[in-house]
Formats: structure tokens, C-alpha cells, sequence
């Protein structure tokens, strides 16, 4: 028994083998993020702050964080009125923050503001990548701001609107916060959902080929 642990020690310190097992590390549901599955397209997702004209005295800036596979980075977007802001690709989390008014007429832009207040930090799950079967067109999630203070912006989850190839739409309410409710009309597959298993399956596979060969080898 000491002497396969020790083959097989020797084995993981071969090349070929660190090479296999790095392709594995990589190969994450995060690395997904910039890949369309075969049979599936993209579509508009995106969200808006319902009721921003009730702040009139404030400037909401959006931020996002988004994952791929070279890296990850918030980026910032003010919010304009009612305009409904464009999700990236691999957007994992999502924080509003808002200035004041008077940070803003002194020339210092909303995102550069020393004084922001800024809502926790939301996880969020990207919406724009759906089976060609699914007859949905474009993915709103709607928020509203319940309450602004001195140091956090308070925010919920109101609803999420799903608007359909045939010009229909279905809005749902959010009953539990960072749970999207799913369209009524939404594509449902099992291999939609789990369809990087495959390559992933393939490449498990590979690997213990290649542990099986070297482990021969050292006999």
C-alpha cells in the first residue's frame, strides 16, 4: 500500500497532469458567464428604480459587479429618471448608492461624491440568456426605494416584468427578496439548466484517463 500512495504521489507531480488539472480549476459556473449555450440566445434584461422622482434631491448611481472569465469589476452607471439599466453579462451582485443634489451643482460627479449612501449589497442572477423555445423577448426587475438616511439607502425588490416575443406581458411581485419569480411562460428543460455538465463530464473524464495511464506507467 505505501508503494501505490508513493506512484501515485509521483503521478500528480507529472506536467501533463498539473496542465489537466489547472484546465479543470478554470472550468467553474463562473467561466460560463461569457458563454451562450448551444440552442439558447440573449435577450434584454435589465432594471429600474420605480420611484426615483420621489428624491428629487438626490442622484442614484448603479453599480454592478460582473464576472467573467479574465476577471471581475464593478461598474458604475447614473440612473436617469425611470430609464432602465442594462444588466452585463455575469452580473453577480448589484448596490445602489445616491448623493445629494448639492454634491452634484459643485461640480463633483455622482459617482466621485466623499458623502454616498448606499443600499447593502444585492446578489443578483443574470436573466438574459434563454432557451430559443423560450417566447421571452426582454427581463425587467423593478425596485423601489423604501427610505434614504444619513448613512444607508434602504431598497426592495418590487416586481419583475417579463415581456414576450407576441407583444404580451406578465408582471409578478417579488414575495421573497433575491428570489425571481419564474415566468408562467418560461422554457423549462433539464438540460437548459444543467448543460454545462457535459464538457465539465468530459473533462473529469479525461483527467482520470490520464491518472490511470501515468499510474501504469510507474509500475
Amino acid at each position: 500500500m505505501p508503494g501505490r500512495i508513493e506512484k501515485f504521489m509521483n503521478a500528480l507531480s507529472h506536467k501533463r497532469v498539473i496542465l489537466v488539472m489547472l484546465v479543470l480549476i478554470m472550468i467553474s459556473p463562473n467561466s460560463y458567464a461569457d458563454i451562450i449555450p448551444s440552442g439558447h440566445h440573449s435577450i434584454e434584461h435589465c432594471f429600474e428604480i420605480a420611484n426615483t422622482n420621489e428624491y428629487p434631491n438626490h442622484t442614484f448611481l448603479a453599480k454592478t459587479l460582473v464576472v467573467t472569465i479574465a476577471d471581475s469589476s464593478w461598474i458604475s452607471e447614473v440612473i436617469k429618471g425611470n430609464d432602465c439599466i442594462k444588466f452585463h453579462r455575469g452580473v453577480k451582485k448589484l448596490q445602489i448608492c445616491a448623493t445629494s443634489r448639492e454634491s452634484n451643482t459643485k461640480g463633483m460627479a455622482a459617482e466621485e461624491s466623499s458623502n454616498p449612501i448606499c443600499s447593502n449589497i444585492l446578489d443578483m442572477k443574470f436573466a438574459g440568456i434563454v432557451h430559443k423555445s423560450d417566447p421571452t423577448q426582454k427581463v425587467i426587475d423593478s425596485f423601489s426605494i423604501e427610505d434614504t438616511n444619513d448613512d444607508r439607502l434602504s431598497i426592495k425588490e418590487t416586481k419583475v416584468t417579463y415581456i414576450y416575443k407576441d407583444g404580451s406581458v406578465e408582471e409578478l411581485p417579488y414575495t421573497t427578496q433575491a428570489e425571481r419569480p419564474v415566468a408562467t411562460r418560461a422554457y423549462s428543460s433539464l438540460s437548459g439548466k444543467f448543460w454545462f455538465i457535459l464538457p465539465l463530464s468530459a473533462l473529469v473524464a479525461i483527467f482520470l484517463i490520464v491518472m490511470w495511464k501515468l499510474l501504469r506507467r510507474e509500475r
